[in-house]
């Protein structure tokens, strides 16, 4: 198998034995390579160690993973007035919950295992980004209203954990909302801060 293929299939089996243990320090080398069905030493000719392993398979992607969501979310960033930002507001909601229910399975492995990675991951990536959202907010607020009444940090943190619940139930519910119906009734109750002021949700109270 060609290197970078090798590469990719240990990977893939870290993450499944890691979430099967649940933690790095209860997972051992011998479980990755049983998994992937290969011998040890194929594993130590890509990684020099479990720990490399960990943050390769794990912690990488999730910091790969915010950094391409945070692009994405400054793309929605709006100019456009009316249903044009409901669209937007729409588009937002969509790509927070399904960039989340893609992360679900790492997002437990990191924050939940090891906390010699998981307080660095923490502090160092989730915190950051959660900082870039509350100043996209702000700004957002800024430009569409003229004013500065943009949410307090609360407010960001509780509307992350609203997304971060709706992606887990993605994962876990039997039947779990379509995504694209959901992202249209959070941004229609003004969820997303481009709809907030003059946006469909206030014309449909009106009614």
């Amino acid at each position: 198998m060609p290197g970078g293929q090798r590469k990719a299939q240990i990977l893939e089996a870290a993450r499944r034995a890691f979430s099967r243990r649940g933690d790095v320090a209860g997972t051992t080398i011998r479980d990755i390579a049983a998994e992937a069905g290969i011998s040890e030493g194929i594993i130590y000719r890509h990684f020099e160690s479990k720990e490399e392993l960990f943050f390769e398979a794990a912690v990488r992607p999730l910091n790969e993973a915010f950094q391409m969501g945070e692009d994405k979310m400054q793309l929605l960033v709006p100019e456009l007035q009316g249903a044009d930002r409901h669209k937007l507001a729409v588009a937002y909601h969509r790509e927070l919950i399904q960039m989340l229910t893609d992360l679900i399975p790492l997002l437990g492995l990191v924050l939940f295992g090891d906390p010699k990675q998981a307080d660095p991951f923490y502090r160092d990536v989730l915190l950051p980004a959660l900082d870039q959202l509350e100043a996209r907010w702000q700004e957002t607020y800024r430009r569409i209203s003229g004013i500065d009444d943009s949410p307090t940090r609360y407010g960001v943190l509780a509307h992350f954990g609203v997304a971060l619940i709706f992606a887990l139930d993605q994962r876990r519910s039997e039947n779990p909302p379509d995504i694209d119906e959901l992202a249209e009734e959070l941004a229609r109750e003004g969820y997303a801060p481009i709809v907030r002021h003059d946006g469909p949700s206030r014309g449909r109270r009106k009614r």
